[in-house]
């Protein structure tokens, strides 16, 4: 929960940090694999944005509008 975390918290690794229970330099590696796993940077506002919106869009998508902002709960099929 790292990136949504550090959204919330307008970017601030010390803060993010304070709250998850990390190093700020922890936080920031972190970071940086969200970049290479995604190839997009998040010095870019563009791409912080298009990030915040998708997870707000898939935190909907589970149902979860009632819950924390990115928020969200796996769904097993239904056994029948």
């Amino acid at each position: 929960m790292s990136w949504p975390s550090w959204y919330t918290a307008n970017g601030s690794a010390v803060e993010t940090g304070r709250q998850l229970f990390l190093h700020p330099n922890s936080l920031r590696y972190r970071l940086r694999r969200i970049e290479e796993l995604t190839g997009r940077s998040l010095n870019n506002p563009h791409t912080v944005l298009e990030l915040g919106v998708a997870l707000r869009a898939l935190s909907a998508s589970a149902g979860s509008l009632c819950k924390p902002m990115f928020q969200v709960q796996s769904r097993t099929p239904e056994m029948g």
